[in-house]
């Protein structure tokens, strides 16, 4: 996603399902097209079950931006998932 300079990055995110709620949680980064990880920036870097981040952030420079996230076994040897979904967006 493109943010022009001055404008806003806003995050949603939504932890849908995690198997046992206390055996994962779905972690995510946000990081700018030169690399930088930016994730420091918004609240928290990680969703429980049920959990929503829905955050905006100012953006100083125009960069692209893009979004990782993985399911995290918080214990291990648990035998279950986690799901979720993110959107990124640009706001000027």
């Amino acid at each position: 996603m493109s943010v022009p300079a001055g404008g806003g990055l806003g995050v949603y995110g939504k932890n849908t399902y995690s198997g046992i709620t206390t055996a994962t949680r779905l972690e995510f980064r946000v990081y700018r097209d030169d690399g930088a990880d930016v994730t420091s920036q918004f609240n928290v870097n990680y969703l429980n079950d049920g959990d929503v981040i829905n955050q905006r952030v100012p953006v100083s420079a125009a960069h692209s931006y893009y979004i990782w996230a993985k399911c995290v076994f918080v214990i291990y040897n648990s035998f279950t998932s986690c799901d979720g979904t993110f959107t990124i967006s640009s706001w000027g």
